[in-house]
């Protein structure tokens, strides 16, 4: 019988913050709306589930690929930003050559799709910072008098290793 080591074991597993699930469900309705959009009109109410629906799958599928919820929130970087981008773009591009290929866009304004990537991202990066900023007080270094240099190599990304580090 033969054991597995650890690292054999891993799986990958589809996880999602709910703010980025909401988040992802609403920024479609929002950028819509502030575009004017003439599907958000009563008469087109299926043309405007379809965009959002899309949207949704397309941007949650996205943070999954991306791993936007791998990363310890309360250490948010200029990497995971730049992560968030990548991921928001990905998403507009997969919903916009999709909803072109089916609808070819009627009724959805040009602008929209920019206005959709402004919205996503600035609500999962201004969240990310609000997190950040309410976690400063714990960030703080406090070096005592006989201090030595302690050299560890850390493998994975965990509260316990948040907390040696």
């Amino acid at each position: 019988m033969r054991l597995r080591s650890p690292s054999s074991r891993g799986a990958f597993r589809a996880r999602l913050s709910i703010f980025d699930s909401i988040w992802a469900l609403l920024s479609p309705l929002l950028a819509l709306y502030l575009t004017a959009a003439q599907i958000l009109s009563p008469y087109n109410l299926g043309a405007a589930a379809l965009y959002c629906g899309i949207a949704l799958f397309f941007s949650l599928l996205a943070f999954v690929g991306f791993k936007l919820r791998d990363g310890l929130i309360q250490y948010f970087s200029v990497n995971d930003a730049l992560d968030v981008m990548k991921a928001v773009i990905v998403a507009e591009l997969l919903t916009g050559a999709t909803l072109f290929t089916l609808t070819r866009l009627e009724g959805v304004p040009r602008s929209a799709p920019v206005v959709h990537i402004l919205v996503l991202a600035a609500g999962l990066v201004l969240y990310r910072l609000a997190v950040w900023m309410t976690h400063a007080e714990n960030r703080t270094v406090r070096p005592s008098g006989d201090a030595v240099a302690e050299h560890i190599l850390m493998i994975g990304a965990t509260r316990l290793s948040a907390q040696y580090i």
